[in-house]
C-alpha cells in the first residue's frame, strides 16, 4: 500500500466520522425534544452510539496525517499508536454489535424486553460491585439506590415471558437453556449475579448479521491481540514508530473495519430515528444505502 492510497482512506474515514458526529448531534436533539415520549432504552441507544462516534474521532486524531518519516532525526518521526487504533476499532465493533442485538435485530417484544433487562441488570450489578470495592463518601446511599434498581429489574425479568420460557428450557437441558444457566447465577432460587450483558455470543450475533465469520474471527483476534502486550500485540510497535510500509498495510485493514462498523451504527440510527437522516451529506447516504443493499464495502 502506498502513501497515496493511505491518504485517500484517511480522507474518507474523516468524512464518515464527521457525518457520524452530525448524526449524533441530530440524535441528541431528537431525544431531547421528545424527552417526555422517549423511553429509557432510547437513551441507552444514544449512549452506545455516542461511544462509537467518540472512538472513531479518537482514531482519527491518532492517525498520522503526513508522509512516513525517515530514521534521520526525531523531527522526521511520524508516530502511530497502532495498539490504541486497534483497541478503539475493536470497541467500535463490539458497540455496534450491541446496538444491533438490543435494537435493530427483528425479535418479538418479549425477547426485546428480556435483552434490555439483562443488559441493564448486568450494568447495575457491575456498578454495585465496583462501588462496594472502592467505597468513598456516601457510597452506602449509592449502593442502596442501585440495589433498588436491581430489584426492579429482577421483578420485571421474572414476569417476562421469554425469560419464563428460558427457565423451562433450563430444566429441559436445551442449548439455549444451558446458555441461560451459564448467564444467570442463582442462589437459593434467586438470581444473585449475571455473567454477561448480552445473551447471544459475539459469534452468534455475527452469524445473524450474515457476515463472514472466519474473516471476523481473524480480524477480531488481530485487533484483540493489540489490546494486550503479547508478541502479536507488540510486533508492530517498531514499524509504527517510523510509520513504515508494514504499519501502513495493517493500518489500512483496521481503518476499513472501523469505517464499516461506523457506517453500520449510522444505519442503525437512521432506522430507529428516521428524522436524523435529513441533514446527512448525499455521499454518506449513498455509502449507507450501498451497505443496506448488501454491496461490497469499498471506500
Amino acid at each position: 500500500m502506498n502513501l497515496t492510497e493511505y491518504k485517500r482512506y484517511l480522507k474518507i474515514f474523516s468524512f464518515l466520522t464527521s457525518e457520524a458526529l452530525k448524526l449524533s448531534n441530530n440524535l441528541l436533539s431528537t431525544v431531547s425534544k421528545r424527552s417526555q415520549d422517549i423511553s429509557n432504552e432510547n437513551y441507552v441507544f444514544l449512549s452506545i452510539y455516542s461511544k462509537i462516534v467518540l472512538h472513531a474521532n479518537s482514531i482519527l486524531s491518532i492517525l498520522p496525517k503526513d508522509e512516513p518519516g525517515q530514521l534521520v532525526g526525531s523531527d522526521n518521526f511520524k508516530l502511530l499508536d497502532f495498539s490504541s487504533v486497534a483497541s478503539l476499532t475493536r470497541d467500535i465493533i463490539d458497540a455496534d454489535n450491541t446496538l444491533f442485538y438490543l435494537f435493530t435485530e427483528k425479535v418479538d417484544d418479549s425477547e426485546r424486553e428480556f435483552r434490555l433487562l439483562l443488559f441493564g441488570l448486568h450494568g447495575y450489578m457491575r456498578e454495585k460491585e465496583f462501588i462496594s470495592l472502592v467505597g468513598g463518601l456516601g457510597h452506602e446511599k449509592i449502593i442502596a439506590h442501585i440495589s433498588t434498581q436491581i430489584n426492579i429489574f429482577l421483578e420485571k425479568l421474572e414476569r417476562n415471558s421469554f425469560f419464563i420460557n428460558l427457565k423451562v428450557e433450563i430444566e429441559q437441558g436445551t442449548q439455549r437453556g444451558k446458555r441461560a444457566k451459564e448467564v444467570f447465577k442463582r442462589k437459593d432460587g434467586r438470581i444473585e449475579n449475571v455473567k454477561d450483558a448480552l445473551f447471544l455470543t459475539r459469534k452468534e450475533i455475527i452469524k445473524i448479521r450474515g457476515m463472514d465469520l472466519p474473516f471476523f474471527d481473524a480480524m477480531y483476534l488481530f485487533l484483540s491481540s493489540h489490546v494486550h502486550s503479547y508478541l502479536m500485540g507488540t510486533s508492530l510497535v517498531g514499524s509504527s514508530i517510523n510509520f513504515d510500509e508494514k504499519s501502513l498495510a495493517f493500518l489500512l485493514k483496521t481503518i476499513i473495519n472501523a469505517a464499516f462498523y461506523l457506517c453500520l451504527a449510522m444505519i442503525d440510527t437512521t432506522i430507529l430515528f428516521p428524522e436524523t437522516e435529513e441533514k446527512l451529506n448525499s455521499e454518506s447516504r449513498r455509502i449507507l444505502q450501498s451497505i443496506i443493499r448488501g454491496e461490497s464495502f469499498i471506500l
